[in-house]
């Protein structure tokens, strides 16, 4: 071991609810169930906590001068870029700040020079679609790439810089992001990106993430009764 850091976990038992975790987490689980329709793939799309939940390190998190986004750095090492709608990085200075929020609007992917037309509802969509091609996409058979491909337009001179721009602005230390990021991708980033399979990648990945949300659900009456969480069905 030639660097790192000791850390010490600390374990408590207590008889007090309030510090029942499981507890909170049904209610929270409950109340959102009750409030949104659990019936379309609108409710399985993740939506992203506050902006210093996603930075590195966490010291730097009110600050945003130095380390990077956790999720636009998990993406670059897989080998994309992010690319949105937005141009006032290009015209006047802006904080690493402003630009986290734009993470929770529509964005696209770039990969390779080239632009993926298929649009994510934020980075932590974009990211787990990512993540899901090189979990399951690359293993799937040619018979099993069905459906059309997503378009794929080359970059031009003004996407490039904005896609610059952003890099610029959320991964402030591009080589810490690849040091303690990039061991957990392998080399699954220098695998060519096959289109066919990440446009199929992307439909199996709403299916996936729908039957989660229905397991969570049957299971939901079972954890309430027992106040505890556990696996009480699968669907697989």
């Amino acid at each position: 071991v030639s660097e790192g850091e000791r850390i010490t976990l600390t374990l408590w038992f207590s008889r007090d609810a309030s510090h029942d975790e499981d507890a909170k987490l049904l209610k929270s689980l409950s109340d959102c169930f009750l409030s949104s329709p659990t019936h379309s793939i609108a409710s399985c799309l993740p939506v992203l906590a506050s902006n210093n939940m996603y930075w590195f390190p966490p010291e730097e998190a009110s600050r945003f001068q130095s380390g990077f986004d956790i999720c636009s750095a998990r993406l670059h090492v897989l080998g994309f870029d992010i690319s949105t709608t937005e141009e006032c990085c290009l015209s006047a200075p802006v904080s690493a700040c402003n630009f986290l929020k734009l993470l929770k609007e529509p964005l696209y992917l770039a990969c390779g020079g080239e632009l993926l037309t298929c649009e994510f509802v934020n980075i932590l969509h974009a990211l787990q679609v990512v993540q899901f091609y090189y979990w399951k996409g690359l293993q799937l058979e040619p018979a099993e790439l069905k459906g059309p491909s997503i378009n794929i337009l080359p970059l031009s001179e003004l996407q490039r810089q904005k896609i610059s721009c952003l890099k610029a602005l959320l991964l402030k230390d591009v080589q810490l992001a690849e040091t303690l990021l990039g061991q957990t991708t392998g080399k699954s980033s220098q695998r060519s990106f096959d289109r066919r399979a990440f446009s199929a990648v992307v439909s199996e990945w709403e299916a996936y993430t729908f039957r989660l949300l229905k397991e969570m659900v049957m299971s939901l009456p079972c954890w309430r009764a027992h106040q505890s969480i556990f696996t009480a069905f699968n669907l697989e």
